[in-house]
């Protein structure tokens, strides 16, 4: 059965995304950096609750701060979406470094393909290697942190608009990609809020590019 590199390269992404995940649950991997380790805790506080107040984690003593004050420097985008994947039983604890390894997967396909789309196959490939070993990403490597989905949202930013202008070639997008443009720009806001601002110069640059 002969396979398409399209195919191979889902299978491949695919494949590294449930080893992944396999070995966080298996193992029982714990993050050492305080951050992780509040933001799953925020996890666990809000899946213990009512879905109808996820929106609203709290401190709970956290960090000196009484209990009873909400969280108010971050907005709950991640922890929301960490919850969600509780309910379908992957534990708490290991909800957020599973969804923050499948947005570094999403953000390092979605860069491959904007220079693959640009460039072509061997670029997209350095690239990708090359993002891959940078001293940033190993930091981040497997976090619980908001860095990967704030990284996604701007590579979807990206890839949507460099993909719609080359395709219709008059800087104008179709239904598909405006709806995947927007997106972008929300999926951003809920997590982090108003660095959703940089997105905008990133925007433009991608489009007139």
């Amino acid at each position: 059965m002969h396979l398409t590199q399209k195919t191979v390269d889902f299978l491949s992404w695919g494949l590294a995304f449930l080893v992944s995940m396999w070995f966080i649950i298996h193992f029982r991997y714990y993050p050492s950096d305080p951050d992780s380790q509040f933001y799953i805790f925020l996890v666990e506080q809000v899946f213990a609750k009512d879905w109808t107040q996820w929106i609203a984690p709290q401190w709970m003593g956290n960090q000196g701060i009484p209990p009873g004050h909400y969280v108010m420097d971050h907005f709950a985008g991640n922890i929301i979406q960490g919850a969600i994947l509780s309910l379908v039983g992957i534990p708490p604890s290991a909800s957020l470094l599973i969804l923050h390894i499948l947005q570094m997967l999403g953000s390092f396909f979605l860069l491959y393909k904007t220079v693959a789309r640009a460039e072509n196959r061997q670029a997209a490939l350095f690239f990708l290697y090359t993002c891959m070993i940078t001293p940033i990403t190993l930091k981040y490597r497997i976090t619980a942190n908001h860095e990967a989905a704030v990284l996604f949202s701007f590579a979807l930013c990206v890839y949507t608009a460099l993909s719609g202008t080359i395709k219709n070639k008059n800087y104008s997008l179709s239904p598909w990609f405006s709806l995947l443009l927007i997106s972008s720009f929300v999926y951003c806001t809920l997590v982090k809020g108003f660095i959703v601002i940089l997105m905008f110069p990133v925007l433009i640059l991608t489009c007139f590019h």
